[in-house]
C-alpha cells in the first residue's frame, strides 16, 4: 500500500510561462507492507495551469478561426492555401497544452524512448511522478521530478546580433 502527499509547496514560482507556472515541493511517499513501513521524501516540481487559461485559449482560437474565415471570404484566392485548415491544425496543437494529463503521458513516452542507461549518463530530464500506480496529475496540475539544470542560454552565451548583409538583402528582395 502506498500513499503520497505534498509537503513544502513553494509559494514563489520557479518559473512561469504563458499557460502554467512551476513550484518546487517535496513529495512524501509512505509505503506500508506486512513487514515494514517506509517514508521517502522526494524533491518535485508542481506545474499548475494559470486560472482560466483553457477558456482564454479557446476564445483566442475562435477569433483566429473567425479571422481566417473572413480572410477567405474577402480574398477568395486564399481558399487554395487552406488557411482555415492550417488554423484548425494550429488550434488543435495549442489546445493540447491546456491539459497537463497529456504532458504526463508525453513525459512517460519520452522516458520509454530515452530512459536507458546510455542517455541517463549524459543528460537529465524530469520524470512524470506516480503513486500507487496512478499518475500524479490532473487536467490542471502535474507533479514531476525536480531536476537541477543549466539554462541553455547560459551554455550557449548571448545570441549574436541579427544583421542583414547587403548580399543577404539582395537575396531577400
Amino acid at each position: 500500500e502506498e500513499e503520497a502527499a505534498l509537503d513544502d509547496l513553494g509559494v514563489e514560482p520557479l518559473g512561469c510561462g504563458a499557460m502554467a507556472q512551476v513550484h518546487r515541493a517535496t513529495l512524501r511517499v509512505k509505503t506500508r507492507s506486512l513487514l515494514w513501513r517506509t517514508t521517502q521524501r522526494v524533491p518535485v516540481v508542481v506545474k499548475v495551469l494559470h486560472p482560466g487559461v483553457a477558456e482564454h485559449v479557446r476564445g483566442d482560437l475562435a477569433v483566429l478561426r473567425g479571422c481566417c474565415t473572413a480572410a477567405v471570404k474577402l480574398l477568395p484566392f486564399l481558399r487554395w492555401t487552406a488557411v482555415d485548415g492550417m488554423a484548425a491544425q494550429f488550434a488543435g496543437c495549442v489546445a493540447q497544452h491546456t491539459d497537463l494529463r497529456r504532458e504526463h503521458a508525453n513525459l512517460e513516452r519520452f522516458h520509454r524512448n530515452f530512459g536507458g542507461w546510455w542517455w541517463r549518463r549524459r543528460i537529465s530530464f524530469p520524470s512524470a511522478m506516480r503513486a500507487a500506480g496512478r499518475p500524479l496529475c490532473s487536467q490542471h496540475a502535474l507533479i514531476e521530478s525536480y531536476e537541477r539544470g543549466v539554462l541553455l542560454c547560459d551554455v550557449l552565451g548571448p545570441a549574436p546580433p541579427a544583421t542583414l548583409t547587403p548580399e543577404g538583402a539582395r537575396r531577400v528582395a
